[in-house]
């Protein structure tokens, strides 16, 4: 089953001007789930797309949220149910690790732009922001093949967007709102990208803020859970000849959780020491791909480092 969002559905039959006009309107979703680029109707995997400009435009809270609603997806964890940093566990199809954190590796392969995410006995993975991506590419079943032992029942693709060798760009999103029992929250994003040699060299930088008022009270201070995400990127990409490419990324992001988002029915708790919890990791790559026309290699370098 391939899903990728809504759609049009054309039955075959004699052309007419509004079949043109639907086709027309109709956009060519690319992926690359088999490691090349590919039409997503002729990839044999069932895959579902998220369009990063619908992220950036709904109302999903978190990148979490969108991936919750994907079919056979299921979701523990998040900003407020008291995991570690606000990671989650995913479940595929109802296979996911024994728990979060010490009871083994996620059977779900979890890639931040070709960077492989995964942990030794802890199967939480970090919300990495749903702004200024390209797309989502969530594959259901085992993928060993391509994507090792990891991948045994799926796999769990961001994507951000390249730099753009031609064009300068800047995106801004602004939210704010209020949590009950709480106060007031605020979310800001800015995507910026500059050619730095036209056609040649350019860079792309997104920069993240995000405030959340807790709702849960202590002997010490109100709103204890509160919390504040930061989320930093770059993209540097280079086309030095027409057949050689390159692209180097940086990705950080910080944590900060006053305590757990566990209380009692009256939204309480009776500790009277700090709870706080900072995650933050910090990833690194480096592609490079050559086409040579009858056909293209390509090689990446990772290096995750998360505490």
């Amino acid at each position: 089953a391939l899903t990728a969002g809504p759609a049009a559905l054309v039955a075959p039959g004699p052309a007419n001007a509004a079949n043109e006009k639907a086709d027309a309107a109709l956009e060519e979703i690319v992926v690359t789930a088999q490691r090349r680029e590919e039409r997503l109707q002729d990839v044999p995997i069932a895959i579902t797309v998220l369009q990063g400009g619908a992220l950036d435009t709904s109302s999903a809270v978190s990148l979490f949220d969108a991936i919750g609603n994907v079919p056979g997806v299921a979701i523990t964890g998040g900003q407020n149910a008291g995991l570690q940093g606000g990671g989650a566990q995913i479940a595929i199809r109802g296979v996911t690790a024994g728990g979060p954190q010490l009871a083994g590796t996620s059977p779900i392969a979890y890639y931040l732009d070709g960077i492989p995410f995964g942990l030794v006995k802890s199967a939480v993975v970090p919300d990495t922001g749903a702004f200024d991506l390209d797309r989502v590419e969530v594959l259901r079943g085992p993928q060993g093949t391509l994507y090792g032992a990891s991948a045994q029942n799926g796999v769990v693709r961001i994507l951000t967007k390249d730099a753009d060798l031609q064009d300068f760009d800047v995106k801004v999103r602004a939210s704010a709102g209020s949590t009950e029992g709480g106060g007031g929250n605020y979310r800001g994003d800015l995507a910026v990208n500059i050619p730095i040699i036209e056609g040649k060299l350019a860079a792309r930088a997104v920069i993240g803020e995000e405030s959340l008022s807790g709702w849960i009270d202590s002997p010490v201070r109100n709103q204890v859970n509160d919390a504040r995400l930061t989320t930093l990127r770059l993209k540097v990409n280079a086309q030095p000849t027409d057949d050689l490419s390159m692209g180097l990324s940086v990705w950080h992001s910080d944590s900060k959780y006053g305590a757990p988002s566990i209380a009692r029915d009256d939204d309480t708790i009776t500790a009277t020491q700090p709870e706080p919890t900072d995650i933050h990791y910090n990833t690194y790559g480096f592609k490079i791909g050559y086409d040579f026309q009858p056909f293209s290699v390509s090689s990446i370098a990772s290096y995750l480092d998360y505490g």
